[in-house]
């Protein structure tokens, strides 16, 4: 597939582009365009979304989920507590599934708080 569109039509700060599969089967993963570094995007904040917590011996599983781009999702764990993932991108409506290992006492479900990187607040493009 191949994608054109008059890039002089759009302020570079207030879009960006992503293409992702239609279906969770496809060995290509999601890729973001933008034209501008992150901290000049005009983005909204994400809604990070924690569903389908499991609790398994010495290990978690959940997934988060975002509205809109959420760029370097993480979740502030401290250092006892190993996670599968941390810092990247979610496209809008992507869910992340993610495992946490650690002792079972060391887990809590309050501590998974999904944390974004948004631009810096007071900067204005252009």
């Amino acid at each position: 597939m191949i994608g054109e569109w008059n890039a002089e039509d759009h302020a570079p700060e207030e879009y960006f582009y992503f293409v992702k599969p239609m279906n969770d089967k496809s060995l290509m993963k999601p890729a973001v365009l933008r034209e501008v570094p992150f901290r000049k995007l005009n983005v909204p904040d994400a809604h990070l979304t924690v569903s389908n917590v499991q609790h398994d011996g010495n290990s978690m599983r959940f997934t988060v989920e975002s509205d809109t781009f959420a760029h370097a999702v993480h979740f502030g764990l401290d250092d006892r507590l190993r996670c599968s993932d941390e810092y990247f991108d979610l496209l809008p409506g992507e869910r992340r599934d993610i495992a946490l290992w650690c002792k079972p006492e060391d887990i809590n479900t309050n501590r998974i708080l999904p944390i974004f990187v948004k631009p810096p607040l007071g900067y204005r493009p252009g």
